[in-house]
C-alpha cells in the first residue's frame, strides 16, 4: 500500500477506536443512604446495622416474601414500600439488591429467573438510576433455608455472577457485598441468631466503607467476598 494512503486511513482507524462507551454513574464514597430490595436476610442485616451504629445509613424496610419472582412480577406490596421509602429518602445513593429464590430444588438456575432478575432491575431503573449492587443470598453453614431450597445460595450467587457479567454497563451494577456465614436461631432455619446479624452488618459496612474495622477469622472467609469500594467487586 502507497504510503500516503496508510496516512489517510490512520484517522479514520483511530476514530474507530476511541469511540467512547455508554457512561456509568459514578457514587459519593462512602454513601449515606443505602436503598435496599430483597427478602428478609436483607432485613437481619438491616437489624444488625442498627446494632452496630449504621442503622440511618440504609432504608428501614422489611420486605417478606421478597423472591425475585415476586419483584419481578411487580407485587405490589413489595413496590410500594420499596417506592415509599425512596420518597422519604430522596438523597439515596445506591440500592443493594440481594436476589432470592423459593423452594430450590435444582442446582442449575433456570432461564425464566435470569429473566426476572433483569425484569427486577428494570423496574428499578424506572424509579432510579443510581447504582444497584447486587448479591445472592447468605453462605450458611447450618443447612439452607426452608424456604430458600437446598440450592438457594448457589443459584443466587450464579445469577449475581451473570447479571454483573452481562449487563454492568448497561445498567450500572456492581457487585454487593458478600456475605455469611449465616446461622440461625434453629438449623434449616430463617431467622438470623443475633452473633450472625452482628457479623453481617460488620461484612456490609467494610464493604459500603462505613468501616475499616474488621477482624476476619476463617469462618468468615467461607464461600464470601468481601472486596470493598465503590465498584463492588469490579475493582481493579
Amino acid at each position: 500500500m502507497p504510503r500516503f494512503m496508510l496516512f489517510a486511513l490512520l484517522p479514520i482507524l483511530v476514530s474507530c477506536t476511541t469511540t467512547p462507551g455508554p457512561q456509568v454513574l459514578d457514587t459519593p464514597w462512602p454513601p449515606t443512604q443505602v436503598g435496599l430490595a430483597g427478602s428478609r436476610p436483607l432485613y437481619h442485616i438491616m437489624q444488625g446495622l442498627e446494632d452496630i451504629g449504621f442503622g440511618d445509613l440504609v432504608w428501614d424496610v422489611e420486605y417478606r416474601r421478597g423472591d425475585i419472582g415476586a419483584w419481578a412480577c411487580g407485587e405490589e406490596r413489595l413496590w410500594d414500600e420499596f417506592d415509599a421509602q425512596l420518597a422519604l429518602h430522596p438523597e439515596t445513593q445506591l440500592v443493594w439488591l440481594q436476589i432470592a429464590v423459593r423452594d430450590q430444588i435444582r442446582k442449575k438456575y433456570q432461564l425464566k429467573q435470569y429473566r426476572q432478575v433483569k425484569q427486577t432491575i428494570n423496574r428499578i431503573r424506572e424509579r432510579t438510576d443510581v447504582p444497584i449492587y447486587v448479591s445472592g443470598l447468605p453462605g450458611r453453614r447450618d443447612g439452607p433455608c426452608v424456604l430458600h431450597g437446598r440450592y438457594g445460595r448457589e443459584v443466587t450467587k450464579a445469577l449475581t455472577n451473570r447479571i454483573i457479567r452481562k449487563r454492568w454497563k448497561r445498567d450500572n451494577l456492581r457487585l454487593g457485598p458478600g456475605i455469611g456465614p449465616y446461622r440461625s436461631e434453629v438449623p434449616n432455619g430463617c431467622r438470623a441468631n443475633a452473633e450472625t446479624r452482628k457479623r453481617m452488618a460488620q461484612q456490609a459496612a467494610y464493604t459500603f466503607g462505613w468501616t475499616t474495622n474488621l477482624v476476619l477469622d476463617a469462618e468468615d472467609l467461607y464461600d464470601i467476598d468481601l472486596t470493598p469500594g465503590k465498584g463492588g467487586g469490579l475493582n481493579q
